[in-house]
């Protein structure tokens, strides 16, 4: 294929060149003549193309002249990339260098560039002086090795701390102490800690040098973010995860602005999102959970359906902590909720407690004999009633409105029958879910067996019916004995 390619080459550069050759005595025009300037431009494309096709078919014949190379082995691309080594210079030769970027010449700038990357930290004294230069061309370079130098050096100590099992080491980056006694030493809680130490290395160093000074930095960094969320931009995964770390401080936990602030970044935010799709992110997890452990009344309806979403255990605490307050409907659907999933034999005294509270939440009308599914489907809960028809004309006289079929007669009205959904049947629903027992089985418009939430149409019972929650009440004093003893 290379041999073939290398034939055409050189045939089309023959039948240029000889075609070249025919044409040039017959561009003869005078030097005064518009036409000439148009010749000679013509003439000069033609000598590129003609150099340009003469290199390619020396080219292509050289390469296909040579000796087929046997393949060699693909190397595997190590996980991390290997550090370049530095080139070592005096502090003179270093000077020299710097005077280099202002030369008149690009070649020498631009080989004085190369060298002082390479220098790499040691260059960075001389350079950041040169910032300063009157020599506008030395100034630029220099500003921008300087940047080029220091993100080399971020990206090496980043590999060297995420590679390191020391915990005491931290690599310059101060705060380390303070934040992997809480998020641990895991690769996960170091990459997690450099977005921490990312969104204010000052703050964060704080959080472990001067936790008593600590707060009036917090509001500083508080009110950026808070301007940040105003005016609609993301606020980052290291950002709220540093505003979750500084609620270990017992100063900023009592602040209810910090709680605002924490319940609007993480509802909608990214932080959010990364703890939803990463189930195994357990620092960032854990910092969440202790906010939402710890969270103020005021952002704590929030604050739970963000724990409902995200599935954070420590949310128990927060259930139990509103379950003793007068929750409306919603929120107590919510906290038990909570409960189903994550509380526990410590929990059987204080949803009992609600076993004998009657207050209605929602009262409904359900049609006899269908599916729960079905009918919301079909739209047959509490149906609209037909709407008779005058006749035009013809006042007084109705008739009925036509069916989905179009036919005259009335559709057949289904039966339906009174539901009620109490208190005490959302916390009988969490008993049983914790004994393990099959809520379907006693409750009748529950769709599934077990359930991460529950709603008041799901726990209703018919009015009519008294003895299909009182099935569902002995039920729960019959596993109430075993479950305790249980050693789930």
């Amino acid at each position: 294929m290379g041999l073939k390619f290398a034939t055409m080459n050189v045939d089309l550069y023959q039948v240029v060149s000889n075609g070249f050759l025919k044409v040039m005595p017959a561009m003869k025009f005078r030097e005064k003549s518009p036409s000439s300037v148009y010749c000679r431009s013509l003439r000069l494309c033609s000598l590129g193309l003609l150099t340009l096709l003469a290199f390619t078919a020396w080219n292509s014949h050289n390469v296909c002249g040579q000796e087929p190379q046997p393949p060699q082995a693909e190397s595997q691309p190590s996980a991390e990339p290997a550090e370049e080594p530095t080139l070592q210079l005096s502090e003179d030769e270093i000077a020299e260098l710097v005077a280099k970027l202002g030369s008149q010449k690009f070649n020498e700038r631009e080989a004085a560039t190369r060298q002082l990357q390479k220098v790499g930290q040691a260059a960075l004294p001389q350079l950041r002086e040169a910032t300063q230069s009157k020599d506008r061309e030395i100034r630029i370079r220099a500003e921008q090795l300087v940047k080029a130098v220091e993100e080399k050096i971020r990206k090496s100590v980043t590999l060297k701390f995420l590679r390191e099992t020391d915990p005491s080491l931290d690599y310059g980056m101060k705060g380390w102490k303070f934040a992997s006694g809480i998020l641990g030493t895991t690769r996960k809680s170091r990459e997690l800690y450099l977005q921490i130490y990312q969104a204010d290395p000052k703050l964060v160093a704080l959080l472990e040098e001067s936790p008593d000074t600590a707060p009036t930095e917090v509001l500083n960094f508080a009110g950026r973010m808070s301007s940040k969320l105003m005016l609609g931009e993301d606020v980052t995964v290291g950002e709220t995860a540093l505003l979750l770390l500084t609620m270990y401080l017992p100063k900023v936990q009592e602040s209810p602005a910090m709680h605002s602030l924490i319940n609007a970044a993480t509802f909608s935010g990214l932080f959010k999102r990364e703890i939803i799709l990463n189930p195994d992110q357990t620092p960032a997890r854990k910092i969440f959970g202790h906010w939402i452990a710890n969270v103020n009344e005021m952002n704590a309806s929030r604050a739970m359906l963000t724990a409902r979403e995200t599935l954070i255990p420590e949310s128990a605490q927060l259930a139990r902590r509103m379950m003793e307050k007068d929750l409306d409907e919603s929120d107590t659907m919510v906290a038990v909720s909570l409960l189903m999933m994550f509380g526990g034999k410590e929990d059987v005294d204080l949803l009992e407690s609600f076993l004998k509270d009657e207050t209605i939440l929602e009262r409904f009308e359900f049609p006899v004999g269908h599916d729960k599914d079905i009918a919301q489907l079909q739209g047959q809960i509490n149906p609209p009633q037909p709407i008779p028809l005058e006749i035009p004309g013809r006042p007084g006289r109705v008739i009925p409105a036509p069916d989905k079929q179009g036919n005259g007669d009335r559709p057949e009205t289904p039966k339906f029958e009174v539901y009620i959904a109490q208190k005490r049947d959302l916390a009988l629903a969490a008993l049983l879910q914790l004994a393990g027992q099959d809520l379907k089985k006693y409750f009748p418009l529950m769709s599934t067996g077990r359930r991460r939430f529950v709603s008041t149409d799901d726990v209703a019972f018919p009015e009519a019916k008294p003895e299909v929650r009182e099935k569902a009440l002995k039920a729960w004093a019959d596993v109430r004995e075993n479950y305790l003893k249980s050693e789930k």
